[in-house]
């Protein structure tokens, strides 16, 4: 019961499969008692929150609003009071954002990274940058890759590289988060990944 009576924040990035699976999560932190607001974010600039997944947040009666790719979360109410930040999935071009991101004291970093292209050295930089703030914890991740008919879909020849996160450990990850710990281990070889 570590998370009754807790109000979480979570930043959403709506990518298919993966967002849902944190509804899922969501849903299993209601059930504890959690307070959840959530902010949601297109993965792709100019489109749209997906209609499905706002629904389902509906039918759970979580608020939530949508925000642009250049949010400032800590201009909002809600936000000054939470316990916990959550940001999943977190695609790279969100961990810049939350690196720079200033948290008041109390609040705990929950990131799931997640996402194409994760293998620029700068985007690498900054994922070593929110492994070194504090209060910051990850649900379990690790890098994946494309198969070779896949990157050639995707416009590259070369093995793209990615990151995945254990998205059915979000509950627990939170938890731990909450009692400023880490679940272990955080970060995951290519064989322990779902495929």
């Amino acid at each position: 019961m570590i998370l009754k009576e807790k109000k979480i924040v979570f930043l959403i990035c709506d990518m298919p499969d993966l967002s849902d699976r944190v509804v899922e999560e969501i849903q299993k932190m209601l059930e504890v008692g959690a307070r959840i607001r959530a902010y949601l974010v297109s993965s792709n600039a100019g489109v749209k929150v997906r209609s499905s997944l706002k629904k389902k947040l509906n039918l759970m009666g979580v608020s939530f609003e949508e925000i642009p790719e250049s949010f400032n979360l800590i201009g909002h109410d809600y936000v000054k009071e939470m316990d916990l930040l959550v940001a999943a999935p977190c695609p790279p071009w969100l961990w810049k954002q939350l690196v720079s991101l200033r948290l008041p004291e109390r609040v705990s970093l929950v990131v799931a990274p997640a996402g194409l292209d994760a293998g620029t050295r700068d985007l690498i930089c900054y994922l070593g940058d929110l492994m070194k703030k504090e209060r910051t914890y990850f649900v379990p991740f690790g890098p994946v890759f494309l198969k070779p008919e896949e990157a050639l879909a995707a416009g590259s020849g070369e093995r793209v590289g990615s990151f995945l996160s254990r998205m059915e450990l979000l509950k627990e990850t939170a938890q731990a988060a909450a009692d400023n710990l880490q679940i272990e281990p955080y970060l995951l070889v290519l064989e322990t990944l779902p495929h």
